[in-house]
């Protein structure tokens, strides 16, 4: 059975790669459920799980085999994440927004498409930016844009 957790690895694996090839390579990804306290040192995403939605039917494929009778069942799934990103501002470098509009078009690409369905996983949507905004320790306002996406997947 594939778990949310390993779902979350991948994706997070493909959005590595990703700010690989679109040179981000000073931007981080975690994933929003670490208990760790994570800086902001560095421009970072922040991975977060939203939802979990079967759909569909529910189907089941039987065979025999070695005088084995095996009964599987399979539902289709779609799994619903938040990608924010979160980023001191500072004049005359790449935005928060910015660099979310670029990951959002990466999540698109067929690159990222390719990588996700050798996993056994594809994205059927990429939703619009939300700008946000959060306070930093200094008592500024600051950017932190996100976009949700669904990945989706066949459960044996």
């Amino acid at each position: 059975m594939t778990t949310e957790y390993n779902i979350a690895a991948a994706v997070i694996g493909v959005i590595q790669s990703g700010l690989t090839q679109l040179e981000m390579t000073n931007w981080s990804i975690i994933q929003g459920a670490q208990s760790v306290v994570h800086p902001l040192a560095r421009p970072t995403f922040v991975l977060t799980f939203i939802s979990n939605n079967r759909y569909g039917w529910q189907h089941a494929k039987d065979t025999y085999a070695n005088r084995k009778f095996i009964h599987k069942e399979f539902i289709y799934q779609t799994i619903n994440f938040q990608l924010t990103a979160f980023k001191l501002d500072r004049n005359n470098q790449e935005s928060a927004m910015d660099a979310s509009v670029k990951l959002a078009m990466f999540l698109n690409s067929e690159a990222a498409i390719n990588s996700l369905q050798a996993q056994g996983l594809g994205i059927s949507r990429i939703g619009e930016i939300r700008g946000g905004i959060w306070i930093n320790d200094s008592d500024r306002y600051e950017q932190s844009p996100s976009f949700d996406f669904d990945i989706s997947l066949r459960q044996e």
